[in-house]
């Protein structure tokens, strides 16, 4: 803690990493702060852990931006509480992707929703799967015409049928041709009657009879020729 900010900033990287866990406690959030993006980037995740929040909070654009994969696995839910909706904004889409889908759960809706800001499709599915219902809730409310083919073919059962028709309508052409048959074959009534021509032929065969039955005239009047002909001959009674 001897040294100076000024002097913390000339170490080379792998001066840096020669530091003890009890020697990087003892910096200030101030001199954490005025390390160089390499030297952030330099450290262990061990030794990134031992910086606090605070710290973290003080950091420019670029030294979040610096973080690798392996550190930011390794960060406490107080890290992030730390930062401010900028830079939270900042972290990059692959930075996003790296962490694991129980940080993702951990952290409050409104801190989650500065995280993936206008990166909502940086998501994997194994993120989206993970989180809480309240974040899961404003992703399918607010995000849902963001969503890419991986997350959208991620969405369970309960998850498309706790869909309203007015979510629905906001889902784009070839978001709906991305959902896989099974998922059509979830929907309920609302859903089915939305989307109908909507269906690619696989997805419309996939429909049960008892969902086909539900469509009405006006519905039936808006499928395609080439819907026409996928329909499967039990589909055809149903109708």
């Amino acid at each position: 803690q001897s040294l100076g900010t000024s002097q913390l900033s000339a170490l080379s990287a792998a001066q840096l990493s020669t530091f003890s866990d009890n020697q990087l406690s003892a910096l200030s959030p101030s001199q954490w702060a005025a390390l160089s993006e390499n030297q952030i980037a330099s450290l262990t995740p061990v030794q990134l852990r031992v910086a606090p929040a605070t710290a973290f909070a003080k950091m420019r654009d670029s030294q979040l931006q610096s973080l690798t994969p392996t550190q930011l696995v390794n960060l406490s839910t107080d890290v992030f509480l730390a930062l401010n909706k900028n830079q939270l904004g900042c972290l990059t889409c692959n930075q996003l992707k790296s962490l694991k889908p129980s940080q993702m759960a951990d952290l409050p809706l409104a801190v989650f929703k500065d995280l993936i800001k206008k990166k909502s499709d940086c998501m994997s599915a194994q993120q989206l799967a993970g989180l809480s219902q309240e974040q899961l809730q404003y992703m399918l409310k607010i995000q849902l015409p963001e969503l890419n083919k991986e997350q959208l073919q991620a969405l369970d059962a309960t998850q498309l049928q706790s869909l309203s028709a007015a979510q629905l309508q906001k889902l784009k052409s070839d978001q709906w041709r991305q959902l896989l048959p099974e998922q059509v074959a979830a929907l309920n009534e609302p859903s089915v009657r939305t989307l109908v021509k909507s269906l690619s032929p696989e997805q419309l065969q996939a429909l049960a009879s008892a969902q086909i039955r539900l469509l009405q005239p006006a519905d039936i009047v808006k499928l395609s020729p080439l819907q026409i002909q996928a329909l499967t001959p039990t589909q055809i009674v149903a109708i």
